[in-house]
């Protein structure tokens, strides 16, 4: 009977051995696969800090470019009504050049109906043929 209990024991203690071994190796492998894991997590994390930060880029480019179509649409009604304004006076200006055109154009026919008569009686033309003597 000790030599069955002998063996059993020994049995036993191979069992033992081999379920130490196995608590190692999964222990091994737990640790390589937390470290794995870790390592995941890390980069995940560093990816997610990249992203919110090209986030927070993006969103205050997206503010400047706003602030400067709003600042562009009120240069350009600024321009605009600038150049109504110029429109307006050059339109003004010349009317008062046709209208000042206007009056020395009849200043200019009152003035060649005028003379037209007294030169050429003083020159001796009249009705367009020279009259008088030479």
């Amino acid at each position: 009977m000790e030599l069955f209990q002998s063996a059993s024991m020994t049995h036993v203690a191979q069992g033992w051995v081999a379920t130490e071994k196995e608590r190692i190796s999964l222990r091994r492998e737990i640790q390589v696969l937390k470290k794995q894991r870790e390592r995941e997590i890390s980069v995940k994390n560093s990816e997610t800090v990249n992203l919110q930060k090209e986030t927070r880029d993006l969103k205050e480019d997206l503010r400047k470019k706003e602030e400067e179509i709003v600042l562009l649409k009120e240069e350009q009604q600024h321009e605009r009504s600038r150049m109504e304004t110029e429109v307006t006076n050059l339109q003004t200006e010349n009317s008062e050049l046709k209208d000042i055109l206007c009056l020395r154009e009849r200043e200019i026919r009152e003035l060649k109906d005028r003379d037209i008569p007294t030169v050429l009686s003083s020159t001796g033309y009249a009705g367009g043929a020279r009259t008088g003597e030479e």
